[in-house]
């Protein structure tokens, strides 16, 4: 979830009743989550990735920002959803044109106070870290290319969970992200969020919207729908280690069992619903937080936060170089932990990922995505929030998506 200060029952990202498009069968869509149940059960509960890797935060049903995440980083080397390259041109000479009703963030100086510098990091920093100039949506760089050089292996991506749930369109969101899982299990991994839970999807819209598009009838209806997501979603896996180097998780690191080898050695407790307390409950609800314990109880009114010192600590003992999660809302769609002091800059051993831009069409934030190369430099890609005069390309979009 963005933050503890938003009420309960889902609001809507925008209103988008006016656009139209078919929705899946219910048979198809009861069919793809089941599939997709079967291949996060013959992964571990703990992910080791190699290589690039494109990381995304938050998502909370806004397909638009999943679109636009696509259009400009194509997942599994544009093999799929490859029609969104045709959208993003067509939305870049849109933008250029002036008519764009966009917000641009700029990277540094009176921009995002977190930014990356354009110099390659000190002999202090453990991963070498580089911006991208390109923040608008449907710019090119040489992440948007669709085509891979020879020899090239494709970008992997791994998201951290909350894909559901505040949104318009959690259903579609989930169902691409799962057929991308099923066509390219080794290429696409997903991690669960606090909203990933039967308690959670209840209160803040997902059922909600299950039985709106779906309806109350028997059989499989949109109730019935949504127990068969909640039972694919105690299957996810909670954490991936990318480059046996960065520690990625919705929430943030355990504090009762702090070393990643005493997980791995633990039995593989899937399916499970998240509790309200342990380290199970923890990697997706708690967060850091800038206070002298080590440990203080989270705002949130479940798990705790942890400061800088229990953050070296972990990083420490499993000898790791950064800790890279989701879970609430920033500004400039990413920023770092611990905060810059006077006028040193940021340590930057944690970074927050939040890629629903404008999110619940209150904060006005940019959202992002993080990229990681296999030398293990890291830049973002950080997209506008989206104006109502592109909700024309988004509709767009949602013809040019069946899976």
């Amino acid at each position: 979830d963005g933050g503890g200060g938003i009420g309960g029952g889902s609001a809507p990202y925008q209103s988008l009743s006016s656009i139209k498009y078919n929705l899946l069968p219910v048979e198809l869509v009861k069919n793809i989550v089941l599939a997709a149940r079967d291949v996060l059960m013959s992964e571990s509960l703990i992910l080791q990735i190699e290589g690039s890797v494109a990381i995304a935060g938050d998502i909370h049903g806004q397909l638009q920002d999943l679109i636009n995440v696509f259009a400009v980083e194509p997942p599994c080397g544009g093999r799929y959803l490859s029609r969104l390259g045709a959208l993003s041109a067509e939305y870049d000479e849109y933008t250029k044109s002036g008519n764009a009703a966009s917000r641009k963030y700029t990277e540094g100086g009176s921009g995002n106070p977190n930014a990356l510098p354009d110099t390659t990091p000190s002999s202090t920093s453990t991963a070498g870290e580089k911006r991208d100039r390109d923040t608008t949506p449907g710019t090119k760089s040489k992440s948007s290319n669709y085509k891979l050089k020879d020899g090239d292996a494709p970008r992997k991506y791994l998201f951290l969970g909350d894909y559901v749930d505040r949104g318009d369109y959690s259903v579609e969101t989930m169902l691409i992200l799962l057929c991308l899982k099923i066509l390219q299990p080794k290429e696409v991994f997903l991690l669960r969020g606090n909203h990933e839970s039967a308690t959670i999807s209840r209160t803040y819209g997902f059922l909600r919207e299950c039985t709106s598009k779906y309806g109350h009838g028997p059989g499989v209806g949109g109730e019935s729908l949504w127990r068969i997501f909640v039972e694919m979603f105690m299957c996810l896996p909670v954490i991936a280690i990318v480059n046996s180097a960065i520690f990625c998780v919705h929430g943030g690191i355990p504090r009762d069992v702090d070393s990643v080898q005493r997980i791995l050695a633990m039995q593989d407790v899937r399916p499970y619903d998240t509790p309200n307390n342990g380290f199970l409950c923890d990697l997706v609800w708690c967060d850091p937080e800038d206070h002298d314990a080590e440990y203080m109880p989270n705002s949130r009114r479940v798990s705790y936060t942890f400061n800088e010192g229990a953050l070296d600590m972990f990083l420490r003992r499993n000898q790791l170089q950064l800790v890279c999660r989701a879970h609430q809302v920033m500004e400039h769609g990413y920023g770092f932990f611990p905060p810059p002091r006077g006028s040193a800059p940021s340590t930057r051993k944690l970074v927050t990922i939040f890629t629903a831009s404008n999110y619940v069409n209150s904060f006005a934030n940019a959202g992002a995505i993080m990229l990681v190369d296999a030398d293990m430099s890291i830049h973002f890609k950080v997209f506008n929030p989206v104006g109502l005069k592109e909700l024309a390309f988004l509709e767009r979009g949602l013809s040019l998506i069946h899976i």
